[in-house]
């Protein structure tokens, strides 16, 4: 939407641990006439338990401004292991018109 950026998975069973592992991409720098313009804001990647986000990767957009998919591995954090751990991708703060990433 507009106003809210993130992305949320249902409770998965870690309570052995485990990584989140993914590939990312931002919009590169590119000329004002480009479908897909540069990324500014930084993605987080959270774990919830017992109803609390917790921030456990943060991934910012210089680094991942590519023309390529670049890969993500995370250790699950010992809080997280739970039979019903979820996760979340998600930008606080973008420019609709100009922060892509997938």
């Amino acid at each position: 939407g507009v106003y809210f950026r993130k992305a949320a998975t249902s409770g998965l069973n870690v309570e052995h641990g485990g990584r989140v592992e993914f590939y990312l991409k931002m919009g590169p720098i590119a000329s004002d006439n480009a479908v897909c313009k540069a990324s500014f804001e930084d993605v987080i990647l959270e774990y919830n338990v017992a109803d609390q986000w917790v921030e456990f990767g943060n991934y910012p957009a210089w680094k991942f401004r590519s023309d390529s998919f670049q890969f993500v591995s995370e250790d699950i954090p010992v809080e997280g292991w739970t039979n019903s751990t979820r996760f979340r991708f998600r930008q606080p703060s973008f420019d609709p018109l100009r922060d892509h990433w997938a």
